[in-house]
């Protein structure tokens, strides 16, 4: 994003809602490295992390604690107050809205306010103080489940759930709103399912299989590999294609769709399989998984929440046990959710094409080259144990 029509000195400030997340961190401090002033916005008791960045002297970060639902709140989202002037933060000049409820078991209705109502007020709250660039997260969950072998922008979109409904809906009205004259430009984002330190839903249920087979099986512990195929993408990468098509906007039509995911699409078993090698075990034996072709018939089987029901109740009862045991914090979810079910039946592979096209370069090309982090991420702040005994010794 060039600094055209900013005063002499004056850093560009943008605005990140849902700056508390997975992402949200990773964005913030991406754009301070690049010399961007920041305004981190998400709800109460959700920016400890940032505000002692603060404290610790980062200069141009604004830190604010805010329900995004409030309208009258809108206002604060988008302008340094209070001082912050002395800050080098201005009126937000761009938007990176990330804000959601994630929570793919709420109906559209729970989830319409924060997911489609909060970043259409934003929107406009942002045209009218004549910012420039609004950038939207949506999801590649989206994409419809007849969708061909490799999934392009251009593949067809179907709510599935609430979730994916109310990303759809989104991504409809604000680009309605983008096609308008003088509108700031916006550009909408598709993650495949994010790994990384904070994740709380989805793809976070791989972490705790590596406790759960070493409380069940300890030495015994299998080598998981196969499955259906498909490619996630580390948080910070998701954060750093966000900062990279800020400042590529002018390289892009307002409205244009991006996917991001990484460069290796791996069976679901690898995936498991990088989790329990990152966490420290050594698999004994051999366990692949089945491939697609083989696991589409069982699709109606497998899509329903029964199905998910009768698999997760086992997991939840382990893992409230190790919880328990080893003090670990109840802050993500175990459950491996209806809405994964795609992944389990079908290759549900996402092209990268379009944002590398552009010159974006992935750090973690594979879950092998991010997993490691995050594990240990997970580890020291006790959102899984550093070490489980197996069941037979407690």
């Amino acid at each position: 994003m060039k600094e055209e029509g900013k005063e002499k000195g004056k850093k560009i400030t943008v605005a990140v809602p849902g700056a508390g997340g997975t992402v949200g961190g990773y964005v913030v401090k991406e754009l301070l490295a690049k010399d961007y002033a920041v305004i981190a916005i998400d709800r109460p008791g959700t920016l400890g992390h940032l505000r002692k960045m603060v404290e610790d002297g980062q200069d141009g970060l604004l830190v604010v604690e805010l329900d995004l639902c409030d309208e009258n709140a809108i206002s604060d989202c988008l302008c340094g107050s209070d001082g912050s002037d002395a800050l080098g933060i201005g009126s937000a000049d761009a938007v990176i809205f990330l804000a959601a409820d994630l929570d793919i078991r709420k109906t559209y209705d729970q989830l319409k306010e924060i997911n489609v109502n909060v970043p259409i007020r934003l929107y406009r709250a942002l045209a009218k103080k004549l910012g420039k660039v609004f950038i939207h997260f949506s999801s590649g969950s989206i994409y419809a489940d007849d969708g061909p072998y490799v999934l392009d922008e251009e593949t067809r979109v179907e709510g599935k759930s609430g979730y994916e409904h109310s990303k759809i809906v989104s991504e409809d009205c604000l680009q309605m709103l983008a096609a308008q004259e003088d509108a700031p430009k916006l550009i909408i984002v598709r993650p495949s399912l994010i790994y990384g330190p904070r994740g709380r839903f989805l793809a976070s249920g791989v972490m705790v299989v590596p406790p759960l087979l070493q409380f069940l099986l300890n030495g015994f512990s299998p080598r998981i590999s196969g499955g259906p195929k498909t490619n996630l993408v580390h948080a910070e990468d998701v954060a750093r294609a966000a900062v990279f098509l800020l400042e590529n906007a002018d390289k892009v039509k307002s409205g244009e769709v991006f996917n991001v995911a990484d460069d290796t699409p791996m069976g679901f078993g690898e995936v498991v399989g990088a989790a329990v090698e990152a966490y420290g075990i050594d698999g004994k034996f051999g366990f692949p998984l089945p491939p697609a072709f083989l696991l589409a018939p069982l699709k109606r089987i497998i899509d329903t929440k029964l199905f998910f029901d009768i698999f997760d109740a086992p997991v939840d009862l382990v893992w409230w046990i190790i919880r328990k045991k080893y003090g670990i914090k109840a802050t993500f979810s175990a459950r491996f959710e209806k809405e994964m079910a795609p992944y389990f039946t079908k290759d549900t592979i996402f092209s990268n094409e379009k944002i590398k096209r552009l010159g974006f370069l992935f750090v973690y090309p594979s879950v092998h080259d991010g997993m490691k982090n995050v594990v240990a991420w997970y580890k020291d702040n006790k959102w899984i144990p550093r070490q489980v005994l197996p069941f037979w010794r407690l």
